[in-house]
């Protein structure tokens, strides 16, 4: 299956699982809003969870990345899929979580997982709206002497992520968007190009 069909599966799947709900909704960035991506629904469902690690290690099967990292809680389930996946070709990608607060004991770290100075940093997320806490993990990486390759999120919900990602210097890949016509996911036209 190519990257066309799996990005076709994916929102076929976003679909079937009634991860878009209308309404009024309060954002995490505070915003109002009359949609919510539950995007948790879909990462946390096996052949979501599949179809996510594997468009993402898709993405980037010609650009050398060590690990993705993500903010916790939301992007745990997406580096989880990506690092076991990457195993079975051979890129072994290990993973990153950004913690929401620094651990108050031990080495008092922000990130967690096998970080180090050089690191090439995929930093993923499943929802995108400002961007802010894509940038507070591209913040903590590159402060740990890594680099932020890309970014990737499941939905971009076209609030002003993707321009505070491209001041940082960022790209940032979404692999759905909604179809507001029909109230439902479609895939994104990701092209090859931000590989």
């Amino acid at each position: 299956m190519g990257l066309k069909e799996k990005l076709q599966e994916l929102s076929d799947t976003a679909n079937q699982l009634s991860c878009l709900k209308t309404g009024e909704f309060i954002l995490a960035s505070g915003v109002s809003s009359s949609y919510y991506f539950d995007g948790r629904i879909l990462t946390l469902n096996p052949k979501g969870s599949w179809l996510i690690g594997s468009i993402i290690l898709e993405l980037f099967t010609d650009v050398q990345i060590d690990a993705v990292a993500g903010p916790a809680v939301a992007a745990v389930p997406i580096i989880s899929a990506v690092v076991v996946l990457s195993t079975l070709s051979n890129q072994n990608v290990g993973g990153i979580i950004m913690r929401s607060q620094p651990k108050t004991h031990g080495t008092k770290q922000s990130l967690e997982g096998d970080v180090a100075p050089g690191m090439r940093v995929v930093v993923v997320d499943d929802t995108c709206t400002t961007g802010a806490s894509l940038l507070s993990t591209i913040d903590a990486l590159q402060a740990s002497g890594c680099v932020v390759v890309s970014c990737v999120c499941v939905l971009d919900r076209k609030e002003g992520g993707v321009s505070a990602l491209e001041k940082r210097g960022v790209s940032l890949v979404s692999l759905l968007e909604i179809d507001s016509a029909a109230n439902k996911m479609k895939p994104s036209p990701v092209t090859l190009g931000t590989r």
